[in-house]
C-alpha cells in the first residue's frame, strides 16, 4: 500500500511540474525533464548495483548478472525478467521510468482540456486491467500501478477535482475512504467480488486519502511541511535502493558476510 501510495504521489508530483514550467515558460523542455530525471534515479541505482556485483565477486551475498542487468534497464516489472532478491525491488522504478519515457510526449502532444480525458482514459484501462490478475508479476499487480499514476496525474489536471478535495468533501466521505482502503485483505476473503470492486475504485481512495489533509490548511499539512521530514524524504530514494541488502532470506548470504548482521 505504501508503494502504491507513492505512485499517486508521483502521478501528481510530475504532472504538477510539468504544468508549472509549461505555465511559466509557455511550453516545456522534454531534454531538461529527461536530465533531471536521469540525474535524480541512475546514480544511486547503478552504485547499488556495482556494489552488489562487488558483494558477489567477494562471496558476501549471492546475485545473478541477469539480475544486476534486468534491474539497470528497468525491466524488473515485466513477465520474462527474473530479478532476486536484492533486485526485485527495483520493479517500483521500473513502473516510473516507463511512466516518465510516455507521459511528458503524451502531455506535450495534447491540449490542456485533452490530457484530461488521457488521463480518465488511461485509469479506466489499467484499473480494469488490473481486475484480471493476468498481468501481475511475482505477486504484483503491475496495471494497478499505472492506475494509481493515472489518479495522480488526473488530480494533478483537474481544478475541479482539486477545488472538491479542499472545499466540498465532506468528513463523513473521508472516513468511508479511509475505511474502505484498510478492508481489501480481509473483504478477499469472503467475496472476490467485492474484492475486485475495491480494487476498481482504490486509485480514487488513494487519491482522497492522500489529498485532502495536504491541500487544506491544518495539522497535517504542518506536520508534511516539518524540515527534517523533508530531508528524510530527500534520502528516501537510496533508503528504499539500499533496504534489500540487509533483509534477505538468510540462504542468500554467505557465512561470513558481516550484511546478514543489520
Amino acid at each position: 500500500m505504501g508503494v502504491n501510495i507513492f505512485f499517486v504521489i508521483s502521478g501528481f508530483i510530475i504532472t504538477h511540474l510539468l504544468l508549472k514550467e509549461e505555465r511559466r515558460y509557455g511550453c516545456i523542455s522534454i531534454l531538461d525533464f529527461y536530465k533531471r530525471r536521469v540525474f535524480r534515479i541512475i546514480p544511486p541505482l547503478y552504485a547499488y548495483l556495482f556494489l552488489l556485483f562487488v558483494f558477489s565477486c567477494l562471496g558476501w551475498l549471492i546475485v545473478d548478472d541477469n539480475s544486476l542487468g534486468y534491474s539497470g534497464t528497468f525491466l524488473c516489472n515485466t513477465s520474462f525478467a527474473e530479478c532476486n532478491w536484492f533486485t526485485s525491488h527495483t520493479w517500483s522504478l521500473a513502473v516510473e521510468e516507463q511512466f516518465y519515457l510516455i507521459w511528458p510526449f503524451l502531455f506535450l502532444r495534447f491540449s490542456e482540456r485533452n490530457r484530461i480525458y488521457v488521463a480518465v482514459i488511461s485509469l479506466v484501462v489499467f484499473s480494469a486491467l488490473s481486475m484480471s490478475g493476468e498481468f501481475e508479476v511475482s505477486g504484483r499487480n503491475i496495471p494497478f500501478s499505472f492506475a494509481c499514476i493515472s489518479a495522480g496525474v488526473f488530480v494533478a489536471l483537474s481544478d475541479r477535482v482539486k477545488t472538491w478535495i479542499t472545499n466540498s468533501l465532506a468528513t463523513s466521505v473521508y472516513a468511508v475512504a479511509f475505511f474502505l482502503v484498510l478492508i481489501p485483505p480481509l473483504v478477499d476473503h469472503f467475496s472476490s467480488g467485492a474484492h475486485k470492486a475495491l480494487v476498481l475504485i482504490m486509485p480514487a481512495l488513494l487519491s482522497i486519502l492522500i489529498f485532502r489533509p495536504l491541500f487544506c490548511q491544518g495539522a497535517v499539512q504542518r506536520i508534511m511541511e516539518n524540515r527534517w521530514l523533508g530531508r528524510l524524504g530527500f534520502l528516501s530514494y537510496s533508503l528504499y535502493i539500499w533496504q534489500q541488502v540487509f533483509t534477505a532470506p538468510v540462504n542468500l548470504y554467505m557465512k561470513s558476510s558481516f550484511l546478514q548482521w543489520p
